[in-house]
């Protein structure tokens, strides 16, 4: 590195070792906690070489979009499986990945707005539940 640093521990921020090692835990699922403990540094350095580092910072974006890639193939594939625990795997993209339940307003302005809650993921929840019907032979 070119850059001057300040008195202190030198880093260890070694981007051509890191950066490809990073992507390459995050294209088999892995998390920012994992990967952070992978290449041995904490969340918190993580997010400070993020906000230090731009290379840095769009790699760990690449990375959560590779992970996330990761686990809806996984679903993909455990679609005719019987034994795939899906609403296991929604929560798990809900807390990773920000996925949320979509929630739309309706109604008209005569009469107060009705709450139409839906549950939404990107492989389709109805998809996934005739998936299932299909693979256990009661649709």
């Amino acid at each position: 590195m070119d850059e001057k640093r300040g008195v202190g521990r030198p880093t260890k921020y070694e981007p051509d070792v890191m950066i490809p090692t990073m992507l390459a835990g995050f294209e088999e699922g892995m998390s920012k906690t994992e990967v952070a403990a992978m290449i041995g540094i904490t969340r918190e350095t993580m997010r400070v070489w993020s906000e230090t580092y731009p290379q840095f910072s769009a790699a760990i974006k690449q990375g959560v979009d590779l992970s996330e890639a990761w686990w809806e193939k996984q679903s993909r594939r455990a679609l005719f499986d019987k034994d795939f625990q899906a609403t296991n795997w929604i929560f798990n993209m809900k807390n990773r990945f920000g996925w949320r339940d979509k929630q739309e307003v309706t109604g008209d302005p005569e009469r107060p707005q009705q709450l139409v809650h839906r549950v939404v993921d990107a492989v389709g929840i109805e998809e996934l539940g005739e998936a299932f019907a299909k693979a256990k032979g009661t649709d």
